[in-house]
């Protein structure tokens, strides 16, 4: 009665709210098993890392990356690629069947002015060749260094450079639109997996700036989180970053909630605080009983122009094939240092948990490239 009670005040706050944040999803309203081993019903152990050995979609994200100096003309030539096959050649660690990332740099070949007083990313478009032969298909692009080769020059440079960079079906970017074309419309990417062709709507969002010509933020939440849910879609997916100065990761929490619980979303993968943050298990408000997953930050990945840490994650989210439910999610500790990354030795459950859900995470280790990383899973209650 009383998880009833909770589920129609949070309603009934939505409602008086206008569902525009989804501040109000009280994310408490889950039961777990009986000692926190991380099972929902005993039927499902824990998945592999090579996404082939297992009979679910899988999907995974990575943070902040590109491959770009501070405030260099010209971009560093393109070591990306180099970068993550000295972190994981096999890809094993990274490598869903479908694999995202943030994208934290203008693109293009030359920038004349920089913005911002401390930092400037440019990056060579051969960088974004590279992360999709090594199996990246969701790339975003809306985040505090889209502009930094100028306010309304960046996103122009770099969705034209995305067009001619990325073949059609090789991947999914969004983020950045040219003049006349809307950066609030989903792409998709169209994956056949597990026997079954499954299309993903994808977009980028960025939380930090109201009005972003030419690029998706704040002002263009409402209208992205529409347009992904009225999506030609089977999964849908939502990038958020935020400023890492004011400390806003809550922004990620609060809109991904929203757009999980009031939009049908499925994943969400935040970055901005340059750190990890707790995951979210959020229940959709149409009756299913499907859950989505707010990954709030996944902290930095591989980044030149970075400060490195060991607080970052891979986050990964696994569907059953047939009724796209979310049945488990994991982490995968990673630690950053600029231009390279490695597997971190911190516990993945050691993230914490956001406001009272507690998400009874279970640790385990595994190895990649004959290196232990560290990790945990949980399955997700039906």
């Amino acid at each position: 009665m009383e998880r009833v009670r909770k589920a129609i005040l949070s309603l009934a706050l939505l409602a008086a709210c206008g569902a525009d944040t989804g501040g109000d999803v009280d994310t408490d309203d889950f039961v777990f098993p009986e000692g926190g081993d991380g099972k929902a019903d005993g039927s499902l152990e824990r998945q592999p890392l090579d996404s082939a050995e297992t009979g679910l979609i899988d999907l995974r994200g990575v943070g902040d990356s590109a491959w770009a100096g501070n405030k260099t003309a010209t971009p560093l030539a393109a070591g990306l690629g180099a970068a993550l096959d000295r972190f994981d050649a096999s890809g094993i660690s990274y490598r869903g069947d479908v694999s995202y990332l943030n994208f934290e740099s203008v693109v293009g070949t030359r920038c004349t002015t920089f913005t911002g007083d401390q930092f400037g990313f440019l990056s060579h478009p051969d960088n974004i060749t590279q992360v999709i032969d090594r199996g990246f298909q969701l790339i975003g692009l809306s985040n505090n260094h889209t502009r930094d080769c100028g306010d309304s020059t960046s996103p122009a440079m770099t969705s034209a450079t995305m067009k001619a960079t990325v073949r059609a079906g090789d991947a999914a970017w969004s983020g950045v639109a040219p003049v006349g074309e809307s950066s609030t419309t989903p792409s998709i990417y169209v994956v056949h997996a597990k026997g079954k062709e499954i299309r993903v709507a994808f977009s980028s969002l960025y939380l930090g700036r109201a009005s972003c010509p030419q690029a998706n933020c704040n002002d263009d939440r409402i209208a992205t989180m529409t347009k992904l849910r009225d999506a030609d879609a089977d999964l849908r997916v939502l990038a958020i970053h935020v400023l890492e100065f004011n400390n806003d990761w809550q922004g990620v929490a609060e809109v991904g909630t929203a757009f999980v619980h009031d939009y049908n979303g499925d994943v969400v993968y935040g970055s901005g605080p340059h750190v990890w943050k707790p995951p979210i298990l959020v229940e959709k408000r149409d009756g299913s009983g499907h859950k989505g997953i707010v990954f709030t930050s996944l902290g930095n990945f591989i980044h030149p122009s970075l400060r490195g840490q060991a607080h970052n994650m891979i986050g990964r989210a696994l569907f059953d094939p047939d009724t796209m439910t979310l049945k488990q999610v994991q982490m995968v500790t990673v630690a950053t240092a600029g231009m390279s990354a490695s597997f971190g030795a911190t516990d993945a459950s050691d993230v914490g948990s956001y406001g009272t859900q507690t998400i009874p995470w279970k640790d385990y280790t595994d190895t990649a490239n004959g290196e232990t990383l560290h990790a945990a899973y949980v399955n997700v209650p039906q």
